[in-house]
């Protein structure tokens, strides 16, 4: 822009009309003279700018007195810094996916145009933020959406659900149902509850018991939280997920449980410690589902074994398994292991999948807990130093692939059922000691009485020269002190 004075200036030295300069003159409403100007904003539209005598300054009129360029029009435009609206970069919505492993997980793990969601460009906006929390979900969250509820896992929950459930491929962006299929009697509520409840819900804990690969199934626990989310339309279009693997915290807490009432005092008046020890078993049958207890009567030639407490048993017993045993008789079955356990004083742990369990020692039982056959058996020594109290066995829980934290814990269990049961057994043989010292003494004190109330008792006098004298009145007075003391209950004083 420029002034009134260079304006006329400009013109005069370089012999230009205005209009050559594309300046209109005309006379206003008050019959002075009004310069206006066209300018090409370069986004396909013009303005009219009009010359402000009073500031000396080109104004532009107000935007809504814009013009569309007419096509004829020719004129060069303006140069400007800006980019046309041609030029304008598009970014789509998943450009602001937060920075993360998740950000290339969810856009290059599947195409989501084969999927019931269909291309992510075409996602309704509820879906998109919905996504948005997901990926910068620091724990395992997913989304469902749409009539099937497809799903959108974020990387953590994809990678802890293929893991548990020994899927590789075909979960993201599949339906609930088929992504539950195998576990589907343990979800169904759940499934009914999105269709019931829009309103949402308290957290919820559940198990599922997925097929590992050896086609056992391992029992999982899991907490988590249902949210229903709403479209455009205010109807129920999708749930957020997120959920949380507590499999590890259920188990230590089942057993920290377990260990605990083994240690507390029996609330059982008389209450044996081998029954005190096994109601607590009988507590988790889940890790323990099958279990006996024998005492042992350990000599240094013999070993006797007296079974003092069983479950999973047959209602007739166990032909490997007798009320009465000596660990030295007998090459094969039970008797072997025992003397294993006898000899290493440490917990022996047998199972099929490393060939350890010999043929025939897991049949005829009957499983309690998930009633599955075990993978193995533990043989667990009850001791003090190098004595032998007892021998405890169980089986392993058959829903569980046996880890490391496992062995930790039968050691445990180990030093504590020896420790609980050695108190007892020594608190049982004080009291046997006490009262073999107590009828001792209700023995001589029997006899003392025996000898003063049948023994004679007299006097005898001697004269100096050794001569024995008679002394009746004294002798006398002694019997007669004798007998009332006798008829008073009391011994006499000798």
């Amino acid at each position: 822009m420029m002034n009134s004075k260079s304006s006329v200036a400009s013109v005069s030295m370089d012999q230009r009309r205005p209009q050559d300069l594309g300046i209109t003159a005309s006379i206003d409403n008050d019959g002075k003279e009004a310069l206006s100007i066209r300018i090409d904003t370069g986004f396909g539209t013009v303005q009219d700018a009009f010359f402000d005598r009073s500031s000396g300054c080109w104004k532009v009129n107000q935007p809504s007195k814009a013009t569309t360029l007419p096509e004829q029009f020719d004129a060069s435009p303006i140069p400007i810094t800006a980019k046309s609206h041609d030029q304008v970069e598009v970014k789509s919505w998943t450009d602001f996916l937060p920075r993360n492993e998740n950000r290339d997980w969810f856009l290059n793990g599947i195409d989501w145009s084969l999927t019931d969601l269909g291309p992510v460009e075409a996602w309704p906006v509820a879906l998109q933020v919905l996504v948005h929390l997901v990926m910068a979900d620091a724990n395992p969250a997913v989304v469902y959406w749409g009539p099937n509820l497809c799903s959108c896992f974020n990387l953590k929950a994809y990678q802890e659900v293929s893991e548990r459930f020994n899927k590789l491929v075909g979960l993201q962006g599949a339906p609930f149902k088929e992504i539950w299929r195998e576990v589907w009697s343990d979800v169904d509520g759940l499934y009914n509850a999105m269709h019931t409840n829009t309103q949402g819900s308290n957290p919820i804990t559940m198990a599922v018991f997925p097929q590992r690969a050896d086609g056992r199934l391992q029992e999982t626990f899991w907490t988590g939280s249902i949210l229903p989310i709403t479209g455009e339309n205010g109807q129920v279009r999708g749930f957020y997920n997120r959920g949380i693997d507590i499999t590890s915290e259920t188990v230590k807490g089942r057993r920290s449980n377990t260990l605990y009432s083994i240690a507390s005092p029996s609330s059982e008046k008389d209450d044996s410690i081998w029954g005190h020890v096994f109601r607590a078993l009988r507590g988790n049958m889940q890790d323990f589902p099958m279990a006996f207890a024998y005492s042992a009567d350990d000599e240094l030639v013999s070993c006797k074994l007296t079974l003092q407490q069983s479950f999973g048993f047959p209602p007739n017993g166990h032909p490997l398994l007798p009320n009465e045993l000596d660990i030295f008789d007998g090459s094969t079955g039970f008797p072997s292991l025992f003397r294993k356990v006898r000899a290493v004083h440490q917990p022996l742990v047998l199972r099929k999948a490393d060939g350890t369990l010999p043929n025939g020692l897991m049949q005829d039982f009957i499983w309690q807990g998930y009633g599955d056959e075990p993978d193995g058996i533990v043989l667990m020594p009850v001791s003090v130093s190098s004595r032998l109290l007892g021998i405890v066995g169980f089986a392993i829980n058959p829903r569980r692939a046996f880890l490391p934290e496992d062995n930790a814990f039968i050691n445990t269990l180990c030093r504590q059922v020896s420790a609980t049961v050695a108190v007892a057994i020594d608190h049982e043989e004080v009291q046997e000691r006490a009262r073999r010292l107590t009828l001792q003494l209700a023995e001589n004190e029997r006899h003392i009485r025996e000898v003063a109330e049948h023994g004679p008792v007299g006097m005898i006098r001697v004269t100096p020269e050794g001569r024995l004298c008679s002394i009746p009145k004294i002798t006398a007075a002694i019997d007669a002190d004798f007998s009332r003391q006798h008829h008073m209950g009391k011994s006499p004083v000798l």
